[in-house]
This record gives structure tokens, C-alpha cells and sequence, in this order.
């Protein structure tokens, strides 16, 4: 580009000035539509161009708040995003659960995802708080939870283009924020990769300790080593807040239907009358590894 022309000069100040003097945010993106499109065809250096020119804030925050709906997850809402760059995360991969904890996924999340079933869009949120931390990828963030390698990328990319679809990115940006932000702040963090750490070894409840606490829980259960296996598996899913059916001694195998049948049912009778005395149980295990 020749600079010196001074007819390209004269139209340059004059655009340049028009954009300027808008008078709010949204006549300025109508005024930068036409640059910002053709950034938005880039790859690479598509976010180069605003230290490049040397733009002032109002309008890199408009060229970045119009590129945002198509841009990663990284540059949009994560670390590298110019509205998030002063936040202070204090905390690590090792306190995020694979499962996001239910009540923060029910009054934060769950509003997004109201398509969804399953346990999916918890385990999106758990991994988008993780890519906070530092400079994980989708499928670094899998693995620091347990997760299969092959279930990150395809899982990041169905959820973000539903977020983006239904323009709730930059909301569900501001939401995740906060939630690191106040596990920033709690000083009672847990350490779940300890926990899965200690309990991966955990593949049923000794028929003797199984006995005490179905006695001490006032309950009369057969001593079957399917039941104390669930039981395990129950235990081992809400100490390191996971899928049950990841647990040691399933996660070998293939679940079969029945299994999970069954399961669900010993959760919501036997389990459930059982839960204080079999939790005490597993924090017991915990404690005598020095792990909270």
C-alpha cells in the first residue's frame, strides 16, 4: 500500500473520523462491518490485527466483541479473552470434579443445556473451568479428570456451537467466571485426582466392613458380592465426583444394560439408606491416606 497518496489519505481520515464520531457501539460495528468481515475470514493472525494497527480501546473492544461469536473458546471466554485477562484463578485441574458439582451445574449451567440429557454438558462445564487454569487444550482438560481422550474434542466442539447457536456464549462466559472465581477463593478446596488416586483400587467393600455398616445403617443385606461392588462404585462416584460406571470396577468392562439397571435401583433403596454410614466409611479410607 502506498501510503503517500494523498487521495487514499483523504478517504482514510474521512472513514476514520465517521467511525469515531458514532455515537454508540452499535453504529460503530455497523461502520466496521465491512473490516471486520474481512478479518473474520483469517486464521492465524485474525487477533494480530488490533496490536497490529495500534487501535485504541473503544475499537478493539467492538472489533473483539464482533468476532467473538465465531472465535475459540480461548480467545472468546477463556484465558486469552481481553475482558478476562485480570482475573486471578487460584486453582487447579485437581479441584474440578469430571462431573460439574450438581447444584452449581443446576443454578449456573443448566439453562443452557436444557437439551441435553445425561451427564455431557457437566462434564463441558468441568472441562471449561479447567482450560482456565492455564493453557490446557479440551483434551488435556479429559484427561486431568479421568475422562477418554476421544470424548474432549467432539464433546467441546457439539457444545460450543450450541452455545453459539443460541448466542448464550458470552453469558455462559460471565458464569463460568464467577464460578472460578469463587473456587478461587474457598479455602476447603478438594484435591479429586488424590482422591481417585486413592481410591483406584477400590473394586468392592470387604464383606466384613460391608456387614458393620448395613448394620450400623439398621438394615438387614445379603452380603452378594455384586451388591458390594455397586457399592464401591457408588462410594468411589460421589468421593471424586464422577461417573459411577468409571469406577474401578467397571471401567474395564462393558456396561451392559442390566448393570445399569440395576445400579439405579440399589442408588435409590439400598444406597440411599446407607449413604451417611457408607460415606463415613470412604472418609475413613481417605483419612488414613492424609487426603480430606
Amino acid at each position: 500500500m502506498q501510503q503517500s497518496r494523498p487521495e487514499l489519505i483523504s478517504a482514510v481520515t474521512r472513514l476514520a473520523m465517521t467511525i469515531l464520531a458514532a455515537d454508540d457501539d452499535t453504529s460503530m460495528t455497523v461502520l466496521l462491518r465491512r473490516m471486520t468481515d474481512r478479518f473474520l475470514t483469517l486464521r492465524d493472525d485474525r487477533w494480530q490485527f488490533i496490536e497490529r494497527f495500534g487501535f485504541g480501546e473503544r475499537i478493539a473492544t467492538v472489533f473483539a466483541k464482533n468476532m467473538a461469536p465465531t472465535s475459540t473458546f480461548n480467545r472468546a471466554i477463556g484465558r486469552k479473552a481481553a475482558t478476562t485477562r485480570e482475573i486471578q484463578i487460584a486453582f487447579g485441574p485437581q479441584h474440578v470434579p469430571a462431573l460439574l458439582w450438581k447444584e452449581a451445574f443446576d443454578i449456573r449451567f443448566s439453562k443452557f443445556f436444557s437439551s441435553s440429557r445425561g451427564n455431557a454438558a457437566r462434564h463441558y462445564c468441568a472441562m471449561a473451568l479447567i482450560k482456565l487454569c492455564s493453557d490446557y487444550t479440551w483434551t488435556q482438560s479429559a484427561v486431568e479428570i479421568g475422562l477418554p481422550v476421544h470424548y474432549a474434542k467432539p464433546l467441546a466442539r457439539r457444545y460450543a456451537n450450541l452455545l453459539r447457536k443460541s448466542g448464550s456464549l458470552e453469558e455462559f462466559g460471565r458464569a463460568l467466571h464467577t464460578l472460578a472465581q469463587d473456587l478461587s477463593s474457598d479455602p476447603y478446596k478438594i484435591d479429586y485426582a488424590a482422591r481417585r488416586g486413592i481410591l483406584s483400587t477400590t473394586i468392592d467393600i470387604p464383606a466384613e466392613d460391608w456387614a458393620q455398616i448395613c448394620k450400623t445403617a439398621g438394615i438387614r443385606v445379603g452380603q452378594s458380592g455384586v451388591i458390594r461392588k455397586y457399592a464401591a462404585a457408588w462410594l468411589w462416584a460421589v468421593l471424586t465426583g464422577s461417573d459411577w460406571h468409571r469406577a474401578p470396577g467397571f471401567v474395564k468392562g462393558k456396561l451392559s444394560k442390566s448393570a445399569a439397571v440395576s445400579y439405579r435401583q440399589y442408588s435409590k433403596t439400598i444406597f440411599a439408606e446407607v449413604a451417611p454410614h457408607l460415606l463415613a466409611y470412604g472418609h475413613q479410607q481417605l483419612k488414613t491416606h492424609f487426603i480430606q
